[in-house]
């Protein structure tokens, strides 16, 4: 592997403005985003759909930036000559001048700029520093506070700000590990996101905005995880989701619980000894009667839900779960691939009614999901009965139909089609 220095990087970074971006060693190789926060992109020669993060998640070690993805400022950046493929990760306390001074800017773009680390004098970085650590206790003092109950519900308008201000502060891995080291921080982020919380429970958007805190804080993080998992966030986040009665606010509940189990192997193991698995399946997401919020919203939910079971039930997502939980995992993959179909065929008569979102939008995951159980639980990821043909049946009705979302659609089926249901044989 040839990797490139700072000064030959720079070049053709200089050069890929009047011929390719370097997000892609192939200038034809295309992506969209799943959601918000979600890209995809198709293996031109495979056809396997990949999906990943729109923002790029540094870690420890070089990973390779996929197409379309932003890239936070102050990463080290390096070009690998024999792939045409940029990398990233975050500085090492051993890195060399020059590898110190390589920077994205801003996000997404492939400009580089140089960091002088002497640009600001000591002294002021040792102020800010200092005025960031007193600023980050001051939030969480407060949060904690209202958590504690010793905070009147008169101050809903204050606490929110403070919320807001600390989800935006704990993109920062340093402060992140300031605010869950603060005492009691975990337990008052939960108490304010429970609806059954006593003696009143907060308005939706506070308990919107603590479950994000909380997922925030702790996301690709495994000391952060360990933190909110020995605090007993599992334990409480599966009671708040069998309590709240809001469609929005039980998304974000399920953010919060999906960023302490991603990666992180003890909290997955509880979370399926505490029967985690039937709760998600059991969320009555798909029928708006079952939630607050109107059917946009539990249609949202309910695609959260869906992502969520297909990360934990990937294996390369539980390599080091014990065997009780992998077996579990395996048995409910097979009965998550029944209900998924099911739910396919049984909703198909609903596609007409507005279409957008709410149609082939909602679909789409499913397919993508199903494709994905099918190629890691072949042998016990069985479709029902008759789902190849409804299949075939919806490639066929949908060929004359003119919507927006019908091409995603339609790809999806033929995804499915071609790469799954062989293996249903």
């Amino acid at each position: 592997m040839r990797i490139c220095s700072l000064g030959m990087l720079v070049a053709l970074v200089q050069l890929a403005a009047h011929s390719q971006a370097l997000d892609s060693p192939n200038a034809n190789e295309k992506y969209w985003p799943k959601d918000d926060n979600t890209l995809c992109t198709i293996d031109s020669k495979t056809g396997i759909r990949t999906c990943y993060p729109r923002i790029f998640e540094a870690t420890n070690k070089f990973q390779v930036i996929m197409p379309g993805q932003e890239i936070p400022r102050g990463l080290h950046v390096q070009l690998d000559m024999g792939t045409g493929q940029r990398q990233a990760r975050l500085m090492a306390a051993d890195d060399s001048v020059d590898e110190q001074g390589l920077a994205i800017t801003p996000a997404g773009s492939n400009d580089i700029e140089r960091v002088d680390s002497d640009y600001r004098p000591e002294q002021e970085i040792l102020e800010n520093n200092h005025l960031g650590t007193s600023n980050t206790h001051k939030l969480m003092g407060f949060v904690i506070d209202a958590g504690n109950g010793l905070v009147d519900h008169t101050t809903v308008a204050q606490l929110d700000r403070e919320l807001e201000e600390l989800k935006e502060l704990a993109y920062d891995t340093q402060k992140a590990e300031r605010l869950m080291r603060e005492p009691g921080a975990v337990s008052a982020l939960l108490r304010l996101s429970d609806p059954t919380h006593k003696p009143i429970s907060w308005p939706a958007y506070t308990r919107q905005l603590s479950s994000v805190v909380l997922g925030t804080l702790v996301q690709n993080n495994p000391t952060l995880q360990g933190i909110a998992y020995r605090s007993g966030a599992i334990y409480s986040l599966i009671h708040i989701l069998k309590h709240e009665y809001d469609a929005k606010t039980a998304g974000k509940h399920v953010f919060a619980l999906s960023a302490l189990i991603r990666g992180y192997a003890p909290a997955l193991e509880q979370f399926v000894d505490l029967d985690g698995f039937h709760l998600m399946h059991d969320l009555d997401s798909h029928k708006s009667a079952a939630y607050s919020g109107g059917e946009v919203e539990c249609a949202k939910l309910d695609l959260r839900v869906v992502r969520f079971i297909e990360d934990l039930l990937n294996p390369e997502f539980n390599l080091n779960v014990n065997q009780n939980a992998k077996a579990q995992i395996v048995q409910f993959a097979a009965s998550w691939c029944n209900t998924l179909a099911r739910r396919l065929i049984n909703n198909t008569d609903k596609i007409s009614e507005g279409g957008g979102f709410l149609t082939y939008g909602r679909r789409v995951p499913y397919l993508d999901s199903l494709q994905i159980l099918k190629l890691t639980h072949r042998d016990t990821c069985k479709l029902p009965d008759g789902f190849e043909e409804w299949a075939q049946a919806e490639l066929s009705r949908i060929s004359d139909i003119k919507d927006e979302g019908n091409e995603d659609y339609r790809q999806a089926l033929i995804d499915l089609d071609a790469q799954a249901l062989n293996a249903n044989n």
